[in-house]
């Protein structure tokens, strides 16, 4: 039963209910064009404050406005280039493809040295700072191969297989798995710091066991980049590391699994 008063409230609320909703709609619209211009927007801001402040760096720091370099290969620049494309920022994503293309694409068999350019502009890489392995491929490689998905230039694609070469090197162990931690070098375009980017591993390796510690999460991952790097480029060699990963990791599995029934 409607309670008599009800009329009555409805007709004296329905004014300040109706103010209310118009003014929503004209504040905090909720359209998805509005949404989709806010996210744009937000994307564009947090573009614009790395480059400003830490484009030499890995990532932000938004407070004190610094750069944080614990890759030491610009990892957010490599991380958004697919997210700038699908945002519709193309002027940002062409500047900065523009900027990888110039260096890490010059049609010569050797890479020009540029000491103002060397550490930022092209394929990063660190023949002095050690890079943890699988975050340079999942950041450098993954984000080179995604902007080259999403775009389809080319340029990209060779750029990542030019970034998953320098890689190549950490997976000539005794069991096929990559070193954790390495330094990164070209063996053809850059063949003198690849030579003492490899020496300093070496030295490393002697007198630090841990850097054979691995982890599954970062094992597992590498298979989706080198096996679209073999597709992509005909080159199976990309492939065949990600298999050597993949079945050193389902025998030992499999000898853990067997173990474990006999034992039960």
């Amino acid at each position: 039963m409607i309670h008599p008063l009800f009329p009555t409230l409805f007709l004296l609320a329905l004014p300040f209910t109706q103010a209310i909703i118009a003014t929503t709609k004209l504040t905090k619209p909720t359209t998805n064009k509005y949404k989709a211009t806010q996210v744009k927007n937000a994307i564009s801001h947090a573009w614009h404050g790395y480059m400003d402040y830490s484009h030499l760096s890995d990532d932000l720091k938004p407070i004190s406005r610094t750069g944080d370099k614990w890759l030491h290969s610009r990892a957010t620049f490599y991380d958004a280039l697919d997210t700038l494309y699908l945002a519709g920022l193309h002027n940002e994503f062409n500047s900065a493809v523009s900027e990888i293309i110039g260096e890490s694409r010059t049609g010569k068999w050797w890479k020009p040295w540029k000491f103002w350019q060397y550490w930022h502009q092209g394929v990063p890489t660190s023949v002095i700072y050690p890079v943890k392995t699988f975050e340079y491929h999942i950041r450098v490689v993954g984000g080179l191969l995604g902007a080259y998905t999403v775009s389809g230039n080319r340029e990209l694609l060779h750029a990542a297989q030019f970034a998953a070469d320098c890689l190549l090197s950490s997976f000539k162990t005794p069991n096929g798995l990559p070193r954790p931690h390495t330094r990164v070098a070209h063996p053809y375009r850059t063949p003198i710091f690849y030579g003492i980017a490899k020496m300093l591993d070496a030295v490393r390796i002697t007198f630090d066991r841990v850097v054979w510690c691995n982890t599954l999460a970062g094992l597992g991952s590498f298979g989706v980049e080198l096996r679209v790097l073999s597709r992509e480029t005909g080159n199976s060699k990309y492939r065949f590391i990600a298999d050597q990963v993949h079945n050193h990791i389902y025998k030992q599995w499999k000898e853990k699994n067997n173990n474990t029934t006999s034992n039960g």
